[in-house]
Parts: C-alpha cells; sequence; structure tokens
C-alpha cells in the first residue's frame, strides 16, 4: 500500500544495503547542475554479500537518474528501471510518477527477498531516487523517498516527493544523497564559493572523499562527476564503466 506525503526537507539521506554506502552530491546553480557520485555498491544473493564497482549516474535518455538505498534485488537493478523510464518520459514529473509505479511491485519483492527490512538513520527509509532534467529552461530534480514500517511479510510503503527548480542567480545549494555525515562536519553551515567547472570538480570530490576516508569499507572511488547545463549534459570525470552518452 502506497501512501503520499509531502515534506520540506533541503537535504537527503539514505543508504545501500548493506548501510550507508553511497555518496552522491547534487550542486545546483541558476544555469548548471553538477552530479557526483562514488563507485561502490554492494549486492545480496542467496544470503551472500559481494561488492561491485558501478556508476551510479545514469542517462535516461534526456534525463539522468539516481538512486540510493534498496536498489538491488531479484537479479533487477533500480537503476535499469530509472533508465528505461526516463528514455519514455517527456518530462521529469513524468518520470517520477512512472518510476513510482514500477516501485509498487519492485520493493515489496526486494524486501521479501532480502528477508528484513535495512533502513537508514532516517525511521524507515530504504530507497531514495532522482531524475533530472531540463524544462522550459530551467533545470528540474525530482526526488522520491521511499519509506516502510519495517513488516516484512507485508510492509506498508510510503513515498514522499519534492521537486527542486533552478536555484536563484548568483546562487547554489546542495542536494545530498546517501552518506553525508562526514560531509556536514566538514561544511558545518559554510558554502564554499564555485566559479568553475574545475570549482565545482574540486569541491564535490573534496565532499566525497571525506565519506570514502570515513567509511572505505562501504563507500569508494572511483568518484564520477557530470555537469548539466541548457546544452545538455556531459562527463566532466568518469571512469571506463560509465557510458558516453
Amino acid at each position: 500500500m502506497f501512501t503520499r506525503r509531502l515534506i520540506p526537507v533541503t537535504f537527503i539521506l539514505a543508504c545501500v544495503v548493506p548501510a550507508y554506502g553511497t555518496s552522491i552530491v547534487i550542486l545546483r546553480s541558476a544555469k548548471t547542475l553538477y552530479i557526483g557520485a562514488d563507485s561502490r555498491r554492494s549486492y545480496r544473493e542467496t544470503g551472500e554479500m559481494y561488492e561491485g564497482s558501478v556508476c551510479k549516474i545514469v542517462p535516461a535518455g534526456q534525463l539522468l537518474f539516481v538512486a540510493s538505498g534498496l536498489t538491488y534485488a531479484n537479479n533487477q537493478q533500480v537503476a535499469s528501471i530509472g533508465a528505461e523510464v526516463g528514455r519514455s518520459s517527456p518530462t521529469v514529473q513524468f518520470a517520477i510518477e512512472q518510476f513510482r509505479d514500477k516501485m509498487r511491485q519492485f520493493l515489496p519483492q526486494a524486501i521479501a527477498a532480502q528477508g528484513r527490512v535495512e533502513s537508514s538513520a532516517r525511521k524507515g527509509l530504504i530507497l531514495e531516487a532522482a531524475f533530472i532534467g531540463l524544462e522550459d529552461n530551467l533545470l528540474s530534480v525530482s526526488v522520491e523517498w521511499y519509506r516502510t514500517n519495517g513488516n516484512v511479510s507485508k510492509p506498508r510503503i510510503k513515498s514522499d516527493r519534492r521537486t527542486y527548480s533552478s536555484a536563484v542567480p548568483g546562487r547554489y545549494d546542495f542536494i545530498f544523497l546517501g552518506k553525508r555525515k562526514a560531509i556536514d562536519e566538514y561544511l558545518g553551515g559554510r558554502f564554499p564559493s564555485v566559479r568553475s567547472d574545475n570549482g565545482a570538480i574540486s569541491l564535490i570530490t573534496r565532499l566525497i572523499d571525506l565519506e570514502i576516508k570515513e567509511s572505505p569499507e562501504t563507500t569508494a572511488p572511483p568518484i564520477d562527476i557530470l555537469a548539466f547545463d541548457g546544452s545538455g549534459w556531459r562527463w566532466v570525470q568518469r571512469k571506463p564503466g560509465c557510458p558516453a552518452s
């Protein structure tokens, strides 16, 4: 059973199985949006855990997709679902609605496959997903949080949503998915100045590196970074596993 409740959250927090793994940083300005992510993902199959290096920033047609939390179960990847939905969606809002319908089936089955509910420090939070795109010359980020009451056999899943439009000219802000404890301690409410691609790359790399140093067993390099503006998106730093387009 899905219900929806909108809450005014500025910063986003979630985890990857087994816990607290993914670190994704979205840095928004009025004209450009930068996305950075670490590369480690953990999987569980038939009671066993193993790790792989993946690209967590996923091209999805004219959109981009990112996710953190319960993102793999029953040989199915949430990233693949997001990419498929994005390729057939004309807008970010349409994509997030279609994705939500897909999660109605995926999440209960994923929880059953895990045999337990694994959530972050925010009560019941098991998955976050976001679509990013350009609409009416405005950069748009639509994020949905999925929570459960923790009942494995009959999980009740709730979803909350927020859409962020382009930032105010002359200003920028952050959206975080995944690990951010070390980031919060470093920023301390301050906002370093960013004036160029190189500045954004340097800051995002520094922030995610803090999380990698704190939990190297669950968060690992390389760090992939992508820029999105009115002309489309482009990689500014990527490993060979990230698709060129």
